[in-house]
């Protein structure tokens, strides 16, 4: 229903626009604009059929508004020499039906003529292109014909219920807007940065930045000193070095959340290209409905669960990383440093997607709608998606800068909680899980009263589309239940850890494994519960990903399951999806399924792994430039979307090369240079074998001065 009212309002607007200006001057005939050839404009009007099929429409009321005025004034004063109705050129260069742009390039070279968009938003987008006089490009002096279309609608059956939303939009006038000073001042950064870069690359080389007493075999950044330290933080050379570096010192174990990182961002790729491409003028938008009904298209839904993959392994990290630090100090740490290091981790390439965003991507393009493609909402809010509120502040996620950036928010949250349950955990481990477990169940519980009190469907319905958004999808007390899965799983993989060690030292009685190293290690004695854990790991990660087919084969304009259903996929589904990715991994942890640890755990892997914050955070202005630079509508099919896909992938990868060695890498240099405290230098342990052979090689030295650069005698 509300599909077809779209098509009557585009077959409306085209009809009134037609009888809007046909009625004002009637017989009247005009000449040609200056600058144009009569052979032209004859051979546009002649291919012009079914045009005087308009006259049936009753004339469009007047109006007391005076703007109105000076457009009707306007189309009553242009005329031609050449005996061709103005009215017909008009005509050709608008579109003629649903996303079609006309010739927006031929309408805005023609004198006192302007090329507008009317955008209609119904549950879906719909956007037509039309060519009216320069007096009427503006919303002021559309309003009398808004009006109009309005009340035809409800006349032909369109229910009142059913909210129609007409903008008219001037692309070219924007198009003309000056860098401005937030432009420059992101030109600035950027070149200041490219100077550093490349300056700090020669510093090791540079006898001003080395300090006297240094050792010519040290590594640069320990004989630098402070100012070379300073543009050694930026030197390219030494970052991309680093970045494609593979020295295998970590976790071998962990060495596969690299893979699971770029899959799953590829798999968030995939999401926001259909869904922003959704949005994008479409010329079958109808076919892109139907398209939505197959089996196969829920693996673009289910890319949401890949937001939850990120989640949950953020909790993973945190709780397993901050636990080895602060356990052997019975939960006590440097807590303002470890927030401040996080906020700052998070701080500088967020400001950077921001800067680049709303002030340089805007002008890579030309395509009739770029510019207002790049309305980000952050003259008002950008303070907020700095500090990491933008979720809740503003509080509808249409007016958030920078709308991608809730992730951010929430994970940042959920942080600012972690080192206060780790401290319990280190004061006693079950008090830990509980906290963890309480604010698990707090996020269960919401989700289903929220779910039940407002209707909600699982995502993708447009009955309360939005609504889902503000309300569930993007609030931290509703998405915690992701990283509380991968909280306790870091726990546990701590206390595995601990127990591993333990187990490796040859001089401890037999030990009593924790209940968590049991279920880590019950993989390595039975390839029939390798293969339970797989195949149960499995059964949920596809569970709820392809059990969407039953919502979605309704297509977009209802809500097919029951209250208790949605309810239960709202509250479970996340949680229970990146738990089966859980027991997926853990053979992985014992040798097991070793093809899963080559294929996600590779060098490749690890390198594209530490460049997906850029690729999470540039992708979708990649996405934005892209569709906003078509001249005219698109043409959706499930193989053009994936190969947009295809395209949009590998361009985010190599573009978070650079963005990480502008906007991550120098940062994070600086902040360990400078505000990290210093590791005290290791003490070197040595066996009784060792000193023993030491002392016989001091009794061979003849001179005593070489002696006393060996190590000492036993004590």
């Amino acid at each position: 229903k509300i599909l077809l009212t779209c098509v009557i309002v585009v077959i409306l607007m085209r009809q009134g626009i037609c009888r809007f200006t046909e009625a004002t001057f009637k017989d009247n005939e005009h000449s040609l604009v200056n600058g144009y050839h009569h052979e032209r404009l004859a051979d546009i009007s002649e291919t012009l059929t079914g045009f005087n099929a308009y006259k049936s429409f009753q004339e469009i009321p007047d109006t007391s508004n005076e703007t109105s005025h000076m457009c009707l004034e306007s189309l009553r004063t242009s005329l031609s020499p050449g005996g061709v109705n103005y009215l017909k050129l008009y005509y050709a260069l608008s579109g003629k039906s649903i996303n079609q742009l006309g010739n927006p390039e031929l309408c805005h070279k023609m004198d006192q003529s302007e090329w507008v968009v009317l955008k209609i938003n119904a549950g879906v987008n719909i956007n037509l292109g039309l060519c009216v006089p320069t007096a009427c490009a503006a919303p002021e002096e559309f309003s009398g014909f808004k009006e109009f279309l309005m009340r035809k609608a409800r006349e032909l059956g369109v229910p009142e219920d059913v909210k129609i939303d007409i903008k008219l939009m001037v692309p070219y006038q924007q198009a003309s807007a000056s860098w401005g000073a937030g432009g420059i001042i992101t030109l600035t950064v950027l070149g200041l940065i490219t100077l550093l870069g490349i300056a700090g690359s020669f510093t090791e080389y540079i006898p001003i930045f080395i300090k006297p007493d240094s050792i010519p075999s040290e590594k640069p950044e320990q004989k630098l000193n402070k100012l070379g330290l300073t543009l050694h933080s930026f030197s390219f050379k030494n970052n991309l070095q680093k970045l494609f570096e593979v020295n295998n010192k970590g976790d071998d174990d962990l060495a596969i959340l690299n893979g699971i990182r770029v899959f799953s961002i590829c798999w968030v790729i995939a999401g926001h290209v259909f869904m922003i491409g959704s949005g994008a003028p479409m010329s079958n938008i109808l076919s892109m409905q139907n398209m939505m009904t197959t089996w196969y298209f829920v693996i673009v839904p289910g890319g949401f669960f890949a937001v939850d993959v990120f989640f949950m392994m953020s909790g993973f990290l945190t709780f397993y990383l901050l636990t080895v630090k602060m356990y052997p100090k019975k939960g006590w740490t440097n807590f303002p440093m470890v927030y401040f290091h996080r906020w700052f981790r998070l701080f500088t390439p967020a400001a950077f997607c921001i800067l680049l965003t709303n002030f340089v991507f805007k002008h890579l393009g030309s395509g009739p709608s770029f510019q207002q493609s790049w309305n980000m909402n952050c003259e008002k809010y950008w303070w907020s998606s700095l500090i990491f509120i933008n979720n809740l502040v503003p509080w509808n996620n249409g007016l958030m800068c920078m709308s991608w950036f809730w992730y951010l928010a929430n994970d940042f949250e959920f942080f600012l909680i972690s080192p206060i349950i780790i401290f319990f955990y280190c004061r006693n481990k079950i008090v830990g899980y509980a906290l963890v477990a309480l604010l698990m169940l707090v996020n269960y519980i919401v989700n289903m009263v929220l779910t039940a009190q407002n209707d909600l469907g699982i995502i993708f319905t447009l009955s309360g589309g939005g609504d889902f958004f503000d309300l569930v999808y993007m609030k931290p007390w509703s998405r915690f239940a992701a990283y509380g899965v991968g909280a306790i799983f870091g726990f546990m993989y701590y206390e595995y850890k601990q127990d591993k060690k333990k187990m490796a030292d040859e001089n401890l009685e037999e030990i009593r494994p924790s209940l968590s190293t049991k279920i880590m290690m019950a993989p390595k004695y039975s390839t029939l519960i390798t293969y339970f854990y797989f195949f149960s790991g499995l059964f949920l990660t596809s569970f709820f990903v392809f059990i969407q087919i039953s919502f979605y084969k309704e297509k977009l304009n209802s809500n097919p399951w029951s209250k208790t259903s949605n309810m239960l996929y709202n509250a479970f589904g996340r949680s229970f999806f990146v738990l089966g990715l859980i027991l997926i991994i853990i053979p992985t942890f014992q040798g097991r399924l070793p093809w899963i640890k080559h294929l996600l755990g590779n060098n490749t892997m690890i390198v594209l792994g530490r460049i997906t914050f850029g690729v999470y955070l540039m992708h979708i202005p990649w996405i934005i430039m892209l569709l906003a630079d078509s001249r005219q509508g698109m043409w959706v099919s499930n193989l053009n979307a994936w190969w947009l896909v295809l395209g949009i992938a590998p361009i985010s990868f190599l573009f978070a090369i650079p963005f990480s060695m502008y906007a991550e890498v120098p940062f994070m240099n600086l902040e360990k240079h400078f505000l990290m405290p210093k590791p005290p230098p290791k003490k070197i342990v040595l066996k009784e074998q060792q000193v023993e052979s030491f002392e016989r090689i001091n009794k061979t030295v003849d001179s005593e001065e070489p002696k006393s650069l060996l190590l000492p005698k036993k004590s």
